[in-house]
């Protein structure tokens, strides 16, 4: 395991979803790997404006989004570009995720559609893994979950 990615997804400092991030990098560590905990909420991410700006092939890495030189949504994505391994801590708030971590999962659709018309800037990457944990403070619910699945 080479550079892992930790995503701490919560608006909230030092909560749960904190905790979960920093447990997460120490396993990392603990198995002789890097990792860096990035928390989404100090980063400026503007909303999708469903412009269809991305849907243009020839466009390309941060040129694809129409906000890209806007926020720093790209900040966020060059380290799942660059690691070998994503994690991801996020809460769920009223059956879902916290609004910039789904506005930035939102952002992403320049990449499905840069996949899409097999740019090689995007189709050269190697696979890679990622993972969730969601955490809910909500003791029940049958679909707790399912927002973000």
């Amino acid at each position: 395991m080479d550079h892992a990615a930790v995503f701490a997804c919560s608006h909230r400092r030092g909560g749960n979803s904190d905790h979960a991030a920093e447990l997460l990098a120490e396993g990392v560590r603990r198995a002789g790997g890097e990792a860096e905990v990035l928390h989404v909420r100090n980063f400026e991410v503007m909303h999708c404006l469903a412009c269809g700006y991305c849907d243009a092939p020839e466009r390309t890495g941060r040129e694809r989004c129409v906000l890209g030189p806007t926020d720093q949504a790209w900040d966020l994505f060059a380290h799942c570009l660059s690691a070998r391994t994503i994690l991801f801590a996020s809460p769920i708030y009223f059956y879902h995720l916290p609004s910039r971590f789904k506005a930035w999962i939102d952002r992403g659709q320049q990449f499905w559609r840069a996949r899409l018309y097999s740019e090689p800037w995007i189709a050269g990457l190697p696979k890679r893994t990622a993972h969730a944990v969601l955490l809910a403070g909500q003791p029940s619910g049958e679909k707790l979950f399912d927002g973000p699945g």
